[in-house]
């Protein structure tokens, strides 16, 4: 079952590499007639539903070199064909990706009259945010529908990406205390918001320390397989059961992706949160996001020493001499010993000595 599963990544791995290129091989004209020709063309005729959000996607990868296709764009996203509000979220989206002004009203009206289709509203107001401080100053409705959207719409998806775009557009304190509302939350899914906001704005956080210590709860949350099957059943969440196992999980994951992004202002915070922890998966995961987030002298060294150090659990280790890849020069030859010693050590475990392995070849 094993290699089935890694086949089927890999798989996956290399449909997503062909899928970033495939875009490439068509100039934007190209892209655009397929979406002009599911317009014309009657209804047993049209291009494939795929290959229209493909266009789409594509025409917005070319970005502004694709700003000759944004009339074609523009009807297709008013044009509801039936079943196809993933084709036109991705055009949408291609519109804030080219970045034409004049495609504002539209996104403004495909957000405010699809009220059954989430997908289209939560890349409206995605793209609406890509317009960035001209939005704001030139265009005070889209602020205005932003924030809404952030405090008042029933979609989750549409409340986070209104949050984050509303960021892009002006810079709001409402923002920052959405995110610190929904980390402090009690509810899960409330967490969960706050984390992706958190992790999609976090290398531009104004209060880098602030920001760490509403993210440090969420990151403790003791991981599943650490737990007995009684404390398991006692876990809480909206929906319970696997719902709450992985809401947890991902929640963790955001918030330790969105610390690793931090300034060094929230260093000490994260360093204090791992020395503190007894618990190993959260203790791997306040290391990942230090040694994503600093590469000073100090944090090199502390690298240094959990990598070798046999007392540390697994997880911990394995943490550290990945954290080791971004040694600094003059911490090159100790990571080398470090990770030589593991590889050589008989009583490693396999995935640690793999993982040590793999930090050789990066710094070599």
């Amino acid at each position: 079952m094993r290699y089935g599963v890694s086949l089927l990544l890999m798989l996956w791995v290399s449909a997503v590499s062909a899928q970033d290129l495939v875009w490439q091989s068509r100039p934007p004209k190209a892209w655009s007639e397929v979406l002009s020709g599911a317009l014309q063309a009657k209804p047993d005729e049209r291009p494939l539903i795929r290959q229209q959000w493909y266009a789409a996607y594509a025409l917005g990868q070319y970005g502004k070199e694709a700003s000759g296709a944004v009339e074609v764009l523009l009807k297709r996203l008013a044009v509801d064909q039936g079943q196809d509000d993933y084709v036109r979220a991705a055009v949408a989206l291609a519109l804030g990706q080219i970045g034409d002004r004049k495609s504002v009203p539209a996104l403004m009206e495909a957000f405010s009259q699809n009220p059954a289709y989430p997908a289209i509203r939560r890349n409206a107001v995605k793209a609406l945010g890509m317009f960035g401080n001209w939005a704001k100053e030139e265009r005070s409705d889209v602020v205005a529908l932003l924030q809404n959207a952030m405090e008042n719409d029933p979609d989750m998806g549409v409340r986070t990406n209104a949050a984050a775009a509303l960021w892009s557009v002006d810079k709001n304190p409402a923002v920052m205390e959405f995110v610190r509302k929904r980390l402090e939350s009690s509810e899960a899914l409330d967490v969960y918001q706050g984390a992706v906001v958190a992790s999609a704005l976090a290398n531009v956080w104004e209060d880098s320390a602030a920001l760490a210590r509403l993210l440090i709860p969420p990151i403790a949350t003791v991981h599943p397989r650490e737990q007995n099957m009684a404390q398991r059943r006692a876990e809480t969440s909206p929906r319970g059961g696997r719902l709450g196992t992985w809401l947890a999980q991902d929640t963790a994951r955001m918030c330790t992706e969105a610390l690793g992004k931090l300034g060094p202002d929230a260093v000490p915070v994260v360093r204090e949160a791992f020395e503190k922890s007894q618990n190993a998966t959260s203790r791997s995961r306040y290391l990942r996001a230090l040694a994503a987030m600093d590469s000073t002298i100090p944090t090199m060294e502390l690298l240094l020493k959990l990598t070798v150090d046999e007392k540390e659990p697994q997880a911990v280790r394995i943490e550290a001499v990945r954290g080791l890849r971004r040694v600094l020069p003059e911490k090159r030859d100790e990571a080398k010993k470090a990770a030589i010693q593991v590889v050589n050590d008989p009583n490693a475990p396999s995935a640690l000595v793999y993982e040590s392995a793999q930090t050789l070849k990066w710094i070599e």
